[in-house]
């Protein structure tokens, strides 16, 4: 057998132990503890996390069953139901909150230089959603939702390198969307993507004044007034390029000062897509690309869900539909809104052929005369 570290302490090397001390220290998590540190009970819950332990029982019975070689885990304590129970019922949640922060912060040295897109873009992009978890109204009565059911929302906030959550926020069904713009301290440069139920123009022209920037889908009613429009590429599917002002009895108090909108046609789904944005600098087809490839993959996502038969759509589903490589030639094109299907039928070329060129079976000269063609449709490649 290899005498050397177990490769869950090797995972566990990367966690700054001495940080996680100093964060203890601050809120006293080990105050009349002798058996079971909060070290221990981080180890006990990270195994649990990384081999899908579903209760205390659970965990309790796959660690014991090799209790010889929990220290070389590093847990030092008896990782009993009852201390796991204990531990996670009284220790302040705000010692792994903190220290969740602290290892966001080394997962995203990591990532800092990879770039998510189609052309080169040194700020830093984010993805605001939500996700809604429904709940039993018997067990959790503090999470209203409606008459006979209780739910909680979960607000992620995306960072897109390396699709780390730089935030994530919980509160009861009831809360709407928008307010978690008041929560966010937003990073000047960065850009942040919203759908359109975060449209508020209070809040908008904050994030605005804090030299941050959005792009956010536009509600079918958005009342505004075109200043001038810009030329624009119909083949790569943009529409329009506009520069406007807010013209709707609220929103021209609300935000006084000029927005960028775009339209963008979607050939596969043969859908518009209307985007503002407070950036006049970027090319448009990049602010139409980000959300189109966030919606393709949730597509994709759900789709996988159903036909496996799971409810809701979780981390492990998104995982497996996303491409390792987001710079590979598929998904690149599939920003543009073509895919296998659109681009057979655009290029007069069989599925399979479109197919063999992405996974790399074409020869060469075929492969180089395809391309050209690609390139003739205004996809950069």
């Amino acid at each position: 057998m290899h005498p050397g570290k177990t490769i869950f302490s090797q995972i566990m090397n990367h966690a700054e132990k001495h940080r996680f001390d100093v964060i203890v220290n601050k809120y006293k998590g080990n105050f009349k503890t002798h058996k079971f540190s909060c070290w221990d009970q981080f180890l006990c819950m990270s195994f649990a996390q990384l081999t899908y332990r579903n209760s205390l029982r659970d965990i309790k019975a796959c660690l014991t069953a090799q209790s010889n070689k929990l220290y070389h885990m590093g847990i030092l304590g008896n990782p009993s139901c009852n201390n796991l129970a204990k531990a996670n019922q009284n220790r302040d949640w705000r010692i792994y909150a903190d220290f969740a922060q602290v290892l966001i912060f080394c997962a995203r040295k990591l990532y800092r230089d990879d770039n998510p897109f189609s052309v080169d873009l040194d700020n830093t992009v984010y993805a605001l959603d939500f996700t809604t978890i429904d709940l039993c109204l018997s067990l959790f009565p503090w999470v209203k939702f409606r008459t006979t059911k209780g739910a909680i929302k979960l607000h992620s906030l995306l960072d897109l390198r390396g699709s780390i959550p730089s935030c994530i926020i919980i509160t009861d069904g009831s809360v709407h969307d928008v307010n978690i713009l008041d929560e966010l301290i937003t990073e000047p440069g960065s850009f942040y993507i919203m759908d359109r139920g975060y449209i508020d123009f209070i809040r908008l022209y904050r994030i605005h004044k804090s030299f941050s920037y959005f792009v956010i889908r536009a509600k079918s009613n958005f009342a505004y007034k075109r200043l001038y429009s810009s030329i624009i590429d119909r083949t790569s599917g943009l529409r329009s390029d506009q520069i406007i002002v807010t013209s709707g009895i609220n929103s021209k108090g609300n935000y006084p000062e000029k927005l960028r909108r775009i339209r963008y046609y979607d050939n596969e789904t043969g859908k518009y897509f209307v985007f503002i944005t407070n950036n006049f600098e970027i090319p448009a087809l990049l602010v139409v690309v980000t959300p189109l490839q966030i919606e393709h993959y949730i597509t994709l996502a759900m789709e996988e869900s159903y036909k496996i038969g799971v409810k809701p759509v979780n981390e492990e589903i998104i995982k497996s539909v996303i491409s390792k490589s987001i710079n590979d030639l598929e998904p690149r094109i599939t920003r543009y809104g073509y895919n296998v299907k659109t681009l057979s039928n655009v290029l007069n070329i069989r599925p399979s052929v479109i197919k063999s060129l992405f996974h790399g079976q074409l020869s060469p000269t075929q492969t180089h005369e395809i391309q050209n063609e690609i390139l003739a449709l205004g996809i950069s490649l």
